[in-house]
């Protein structure tokens, strides 16, 4: 990344130190920030259960920016996550800011996506590491419990950058951005970096109230009863 570009993400951004007993995230809170480790190391927990840890160099809550995914203002956190060091050093970006900037500027964002995704891709084959090491045990948890509750962390992530993306779907009426082909391309994508089945992705859409369709073509189908007529809508009150 360029020194310059470098400098403008900086400027933009705000150091932040957590201690050991304090909380970073919690599951299910909503969460505005990108987070980037500098110093120190945290705990990822999901339902009571290690199933992560973030170290130097990590990024906390990229909810798919690294796959392409740009999505401003709140999300929430698919689990908990606390220092496991005596103290622990952020750098923190507000999503509805940085975003703005990333899209200014094609060589930042280009330089920033890169680092994102291989700090993804390595993280996925960290976990699977420390799962054979039994290092994310928790308790009495086997490995394949621990990858039981990481997969449930995965999908529970992907859930929540789905919610995210079709509520700024409604609010934008379908124009969240230029080509809704490409955002569709780059929520896949996501999926298949972090092995988000198909079959998962169609149920949370289901339950968001959302058909492949409707996902497809970027906007939600009005009912039949929303698309009556002023004509029709007075003819059945006086009938």
């Amino acid at each position: 990344m360029e020194l310059v570009d470098f400098y403008k993400l900086v400027r933009l951004g705000e150091m932040e130190t957590f201690q050991e007993e304090e909380v970073v995230l919690q599951q299910g809170q909503l969460n505005e920030y990108l987070r980037f480790v500098i110093d120190g190391e945290l705990s990822v927990i999901r339902d009571g259960h290690l199933v992560e840890i973030f170290k130097e160099g990590n990024f906390i809550s990229e909810h798919g920016l690294h796959a392409g995914v740009k999505l401003t203002g709140s999300i929430k956190s698919s689990a908990t996550i606390v220092p496991r060091t005596a103290t622990v050093k952020c750098m923190r970006w507000n999503r509805t800011q940085l975003i703005p900037l990333l899209e200014s500027n094609k060589r930042m964002w280009g330089s920033f996506q890169s680092t994102m995704l291989l700090d993804a891709v390595k993280r996925l084959k960290c976990q699977r590491q420390l799962v054979l090491r039994r290092t994310l045990r928790t308790g009495s948890d086997t490995p394949e419990d621990t990858v039981i509750y990481l997969q449930m962390k995965g999908e529970a992530h992907y859930s929540n950058i789905l919610e995210k993306y079709l509520h700024q779907l409604m609010e934008n009426d379908g124009n969240i951005a230029a080509d809704v082909k490409k955002a569709t391309k780059n929520l896949e994508q996501y999926r298949n970096i972090h092995h988000i089945n198909y079959a998962y992705h169609l149920q949370a859409l289901r339950q968001f109230g959302w058909t492949e369709a409707e996902f497809k073509a970027g906007q939600k189908m009005k009912a039949e009863s929303d698309t009556t007529t002023g004509l029709e809508w007075w003819c059945w009150n006086w009938m």
